[in-house]
């Protein structure tokens, strides 16, 4: 049975008791009895409601008139909560977890010995495919939905966790004896508690910063229902003045999407109040649910259910045509929109992106749902009212994924559409294509045609050699700079160019030179040794960040941006850069204040008064005239293109000129008045930072088109400058390398390669030759423009910043010295990012900024530089400084700080055995002095299941009779093993456990700080294939300081020999029988070392190698393979 309220009735109700009943619903019975409805949840993605109750049977139903969409029996057992994420519905019932799609199917069914008594679960809202289990035990279970595998398993100090919420900041737990626990849900480690009621909570909710509760209070021994309803303030958990009620609540939420003041309450009575936190007066809404048992609210704070024992669901709003959700992610689209053949559907009302289209297509029969589709739709239906809505919405992209067999559902379907794609001009006449619609820049029609722009910008990562290899040989001709590169890594391509550019902002780099601290995980000191390793390698050879990269994944903000990707909402990839920036800067401010073995620094950072722009904003209501004044600190400008009239011809200093001036009016709540009123907003800049970061924020329809505007007007490049001829790209295809006898090298080539065309040598040599005049990228003929300056002047007037590209007096001038461009091959087919920077020292004058494309580091003009073109090169982040700031002049040369040698006291063993190695006794005074002889040597394990992916977990560094370091290296959480190869890194499951290991047990970056003290004090390091060895480290070491005895024993063109057998021919010395040790591998690397001494020079030496390679071939039972490898 359903009941839909009638509008007028609705309008009426709402403004006279704020709330109206819009729909209720009663599910059928099971067996012959009501259905108690005892978990209820909003979609978070979509238009839907979802419901589970004791019988295990779960139904949906969609939009404010709770049509029925599925229903589909989930568990033979009560589920106990629901929870949607990104591609399923979740249902829990008191031992497993159930991930359905949400047409019904079924995904996946988890279950596990540490679900003892589960009760509720959550998704926080930054991670939408992390969940949280918590119940009746004294376990929280956090649960990766994509891998169904515990993440974490936390053991509680509270009885239980009945009720879980989170919001952007943390995840909150209540127990049944009345606390709430606030939880970081990155960790998820208890921040505090709060002692909310004497009995168990009822209810609880979170929004804005105030938490509300209701529950239980014991009396005499008893529990009876608390009158009050417990406020508090999130921001320093403080206690509030509650609010009395004059019925036993059970249930109570925020439902106001613009303040957390306004609040429905529900009473065990089946009645409904609207209350206000700032007014006692409670308004009654709806009388007559019986037993209500659980309560929900949207995500858009628009609406509320409520289920009861009979079965009928109610749902509430304070609007007469409210959404679920207003900014919806479509990762899983709605079925309702159309039959799944008709793809994509481009709709142009932004306040709703959840609809019903064609209302023809649902089944009209009664028990049917609206996700069966009739068997043979009409191909030229008309669109009716409810779709013509929608139709024209540019920025819902609906995508159909997979569905399950209906047999309501023939083939015909698809031979009446002729297999093509939904497109608006074909259903109703008067609508264009859906790209011109858009006026999108990539075209529609021919969607298989390559996106042509020049190499120097194509993705590099298939270039690479196998298993990541950093060989100078393959990298050095691909950079043709002074400056060294940063290896991307694809899974977070976002990470490397904001850094990258930042590193050549002069004062940014000094300060994480500088810095140095003993949080194991602190992102500033992993951008510190990255700059380090940029400072100091050599060009021919690109720098890794992979140490980086694992601290980074200890945050679960970092985990989450992933989540934006899978949803493939236009510019993704922008956003995915946005949300690095905001957690990168938020951990660089936290993070900069510590300094090593002292106390934190208490003044500002230097990161504000580099990037800080503080301001203040003030806003005035026009009701009361009462004034709201807020001051912080912005260090990116995000542009907002809204309140820009003319798209045409607008110069680029006005759209930072509108957003420097911020102003704004709107309607809102006054807090002092309570009156809907205007608010006049003014955002006021006392000064500007040397350095102004601007994020071009080009995810909006408004920023896109105006972008494509002004491309269209402004950039512009000489004919046949996207496919110029760099003699880079002249791909040399060699067959594997022959191996002669005693393991000779003997290279053979095949012809060379051009791209996918084979030609001869011949044609290659006149190929150079008619190119050989063309000098790549620097263009002599034809017109150059761009949009983006690369000078702005500002100048402050009145209180009033004011932008332009010509200097005068009084005027502070930007130049814009780097900027980060994402690359696309087509339409919303992100590649990567690339950076370009302003070369302050050019080789050639007319060639003075360099492009960071990985590996590939290219000499441009400014032209090239900064053209923009939304077909494949979009504008991200801009960095404009004030090179005459004081700031600059004070870093004008790169300084930065020594490693102390306390590193090797400082650190503490983290083995907790009774047992457990003390770490090696060596006096600070008798570390190894610039020119001290050391040897060296590193184990390593596997942390994916591929093998492709080592991490270090033994590091030993001796000399003739000490051991210098010996440390064993836990694991990060992030990183889970799969493989000790304890065959060949003599390291067992126990050595690395803290609980277990009897050995010196510390983290990578101590290690790290050690090795980098003695590489700053110019030790020389002995040792086996070395640079394995630091390149895993992630660690660089000049070549004048590594004596490598692969390369010391061999000859030119001749296999590299394993220290096992140079010990054994050499030395008459068996190593290695078992397993490794790294000890021993050191001193034996030690010792090899001094016999090179006495053997080289002379004819003698290559007489012994000559011998040595011939007992090396006489020992294998088959020739010697062709390639070459380092062998341990």
């Amino acid at each position: 049975m359903q009941y839909v309220s009638d509008p007028y009735e609705v309008e009426q109700q709402i403004k006279a008791n704020r709330f109206a009943l819009l729909s209720n619903v009663v599910q059928p019975p099971t067996n012959g009895l009501p259905s108690e409805i005892i978990a209820l949840r909003f979609d978070a993605r979509q238009e839907l409601l979802w419901s589970g109750n004791v019988a295990g049977r779960i139904h949906s139903y969609y939009g404010q008139a709770m049509e029925k969409y599925t229903s589909f029996y989930a568990a033979g057992t009560p589920i106990r909560d629901l929870e949607t994420v990104q591609d399923v519905a979740l249902a829990a019932t008191s031992n497993c977890l159930t991930g359905f799609k949400r047409n019904g199917s079924l995904a996946f069914n988890h279950a596990s010995p540490l679900f003892e008594d589960i009760y509720c679960i959550n998704s926080p809202v930054l991670a939408p495919n992390m969940v949280f289990l918590g119940g009746n035990q004294q376990t929280l279970v956090q649960l990766d939905v994509e891998t169904c595998k515990e993440q974490r398993i936390l053991s509680l100090k509270e009885p239980n966790c009945i009720m879980m919420r989170s919001d952007n900041r943390n995840l909150y737990t209540a127990d049944s004896l009345g606390n709430i626990t606030v939880r970081s849900w990155n960790t998820p480690d208890p921040i505090n508690t709060i002692p909310a009621h004497s009995g168990a909570i009822s209810d609880f909710d979170v929004y804005g910063n105030r938490l509300i509760s209701c529950g239980y209070t014991s009396r005499l021994g008893k529990l009876h229902s608390d009158p009050f309803l417990k406020v508090y303030d999130i921001r320093n958990f403080r206690s509030q003045m509650p609010v009395s009620v004059m019925f036993p609540p059970v249930f109570c939420r925020f439902a106001n999407p613009y303040f957390d003041g306004q609040l429905l309450v529900v009473s065990k009575f089946g009645a409904v109040f609207a209350a206000d936190l700032n007014s006692p007066i409670m308004t009654p809404v709806y009388y007559g649910i019986s037993t209500p048992l659980n309560m929900a609210i949207s995500s858009s704070r628009q609406c509320a259910a409520l289920s009861d024992a009979s079965g009928a669901i109610y749902l509430f709003s304070e609007r007469t045509t409210p959404l679920f959700n207003i900014q919806t992610t479509w990762s899983t689209p709605n079925p309702l929109t159309c039959p799944p053949l008709l793809t994509k559907i481009l709709t142009k009302d932004l306040s709703s992106c959840s609809q019903i289209p064609n209302q023809s297509y649902l089944n009209p029969n009664g028990d049917d749902y609206a996700s069966d589709w009739l068997s043979t739709p009409d191909k030229k239906r008309q669109i009716n009212d409810s779709m013509s809505g929608f139709i024209n919405n540019p920025d819902a992209v609906h995508e159909f994924a997979d569905y399950k067999g209906n047999n309501k559902m023939s083939n015909s379907l698809y031979d009446g559409f002729g297999g093509q794609g939904f497109d608006a001009e074909f259903v109703q006449d008067g609508y264009t294509t859906m790209s011109e619609q858009r006026g999108r820049p990539f075209p529609s029609k021919h969607p298989d045609v390559p996106t042509i722009f020049p190499q120097l910008y194509k993705r590099t990562i298939q270039q690479r050699m196998r298993h990541n290899s950093t060989d100078e040989t393959n990298y050095a001709k691909w950079n043709l700079s002074q400056y060294t590169s940063i290896i991307e890594n694809p899974t977070f391509a976002y990470v490397n160019t904001p850094l990258h550019a930042m590193y050549f902002l002069k004062p940014i780099r000094n300060m994480f030179l500088n810095h140095l601290c003993e949080d194991e995980h602190c992102t500033c000191c992993q951008i510190g040794f990255l700059y380090r390793m940029l400072y100091d390698q050599q060009v021919e050879s690109p720098v890794a960040n992979s140490n980086l990269i694992r601290s980074l994944k200890m945050y679960a903000e970092i985990s989450a941006i992933s989540m934006i990707k899978e949803g493939k909402s236009y510019g993704y990839f922008v956003k995915e850069l946005q949300a690095y920036l905001r957690v990168i800067f938020k951990q660089i401010k936290k993070e900069l204040p510590r300094r090593y073995l002292q106390e934190p620094d208490t003044s500002p950072t230097l990161f504000s008064k580099i990037l800080g722009a503080s301001y203040t904003t003030t806003s005035r209501c026009s009701s009361c005239g009462s004034k709201e004044i807020i001051q912080d600190e912005l260090l990116t400008v995000i542009l907002d293109y809204s309140k820009i009239q003319d798209n045409v011809g607008v110069p680029f200093t006005q759209v930072l000129e509108e957003n420097y001036n911020y102003y704004n009016k709107q309607m809102e709540k006054c807090k002092r008045c309570l009156r809907m009123a205007y608010a006049e907003s003014r955002r006021e800049y006392a000064q500007l930072p040397p350095v102004l970061a601007v994020d071009v924020n080009l995810t909006s329809l408004r920023a896109r088109e105006f972008w494509l505007t002004q491309n269209k007007i402004y950039d512009t490049r000489p004919d046949g400058s996207l496919n110029e001829f760099d003699a880079r790209f002249v791909v040399t295809n060699k067959r594997p390398a022959a191996v002669k006898k005693n393991g000779r090298v003997s290279p053979e080539a095949n012809p060379l390669i051009i791209g996918s065309e084979h030609r001869s040598t011949g044609a290659i040599d006149r190929h150079k030759a008619e190119n050989s005049q063309k000098t790549p990228f620097g263009h002599t003929f034809g017109k150059w423009g761009h949009y983006l300056p690369s000078r702005i002047s500002v100048k402050e007037e009145n209180g009033r910043w004011n932008f332009s590209e010509s200097s005068g007096p009084g005027t502070i001038n930007y130049m814009l010295c780097a900027c980060v461009m994402a690359i696309c091959e087509g339409e919303n087919n992100f590649s990567h990012f690339v950076t370009i920077v302003k070369d302050s020292n050019p080789k050639e004058p007319f060639k003075n900024w360099v492009v960071f494309n990985d590996h590939i580091v290219t000499p441009v003009n400014e032209n090239e530089a900064l053209f923009t073109d939304l077909n494949w090169k979009w504008p991200c982040l801009l960095f404009y400084v004030n090179p005459l700031h004081e700031i600059f002049k004070s870093n004008d040369e790169t300084h930065r700080m020594s490693i102390p040698k306390e590193v090797f006291d400082a650190c503490k063993n983290l083995a907790s055995h009774s047992k457990s190695a003390p770490k090696p006794n060596v006096p600070l005074e008798e570390l190894p002095k610039p020119g001290d002889i050391i040897g060296l040597d590193a184990e390593f394990i596997h942390i994916s299941e591929c093998r492709t992916h080592r991490s270090v977990g033994r590091v030993s560094c001796v000399t003739e009779d000490k051991i210098i370091v010996d440390d064993f290296i836990i694991m990060p959480e992030s990183d889970i093993v799969h493989d000790y190869v304890t065959e060949y890194s003599g390291i067992v499951e126990s050595d690395l456990d803290p609980h277990k290991s009897t050995k010196y047990l510390t983290t990578l970056k101590s290690t790290y700080m050690k090795l980098l003290y003695l590489v700053e004090n110019k030790v020389i390091f002995v040792g086996h294939a070395l640079n394995n060895d630091f390149r895993m480290l992630n660690i660089y070491v000049p070549p004048a300081q590594i004596q490598d005895t692969v390369q010391l024993f061999s000859l030119p063109n001749y296999k590299l020999l394993s220290l096992q057998f140079l010990a054994k021919e050499i030395l008459n010395e068996d190593i290695q029988q078992k397993t490794h040790d790294s000890i021993e591998d050191a001193r034996m690397a030690l010792t090899l070392y001094r016999k090179y001494n006495e053997m080289k020079g002379g004819s003698g030496f290559v007489n012994i190698m000559l011998k040595l390679y011939e007992t090396w071939s006489s020992q294998r039972s088959s020739p010697v393979t062709a390639a070459i490898r380092y062998a341990k």
